[in-house]
């Protein structure tokens, strides 16, 4: 972020986070097939990512401020992917 400062995240947004969160987790944690994996959502703007050093998943809000729901669903699959590929390495 320039100048370090945060992206502010809506009351809207928020509340788009609060009822996709345990889905996304779900599908990310089906896919990857890990359901002790933790997802969570990161800073807007912050981009979606798996970390293999922690096992974990940061989802960008911006995928729901879009208002594509086929989009968030996409990336937490995308990113779960990534947990399934990794692991076999």
């Amino acid at each position: 972020m320039a100048g370090g400062r945060k992206k502010e995240i809506s009351p809207e947004l928020k509340e788009k986070i609060a009822k996709a969160e345990s889905g996304l987790a779900t599908l990310a944690q089906i896919v990857g097939g890990d359901f002790g994996m933790k997802v969570t959502f990161g800073e807007p703007g912050g981009g979606s990512f798996y970390n293999p050093a922690t096992v974990e998943i940061t989802l960008d809000p911006e995928i729901l401020a879009e208002g594509k729901d086929w989009r968030a669903e996409f990336v937490a699959g995308h990113e779960g992917g990534h947990r399934a590929i990794t692991r076999s390495l």
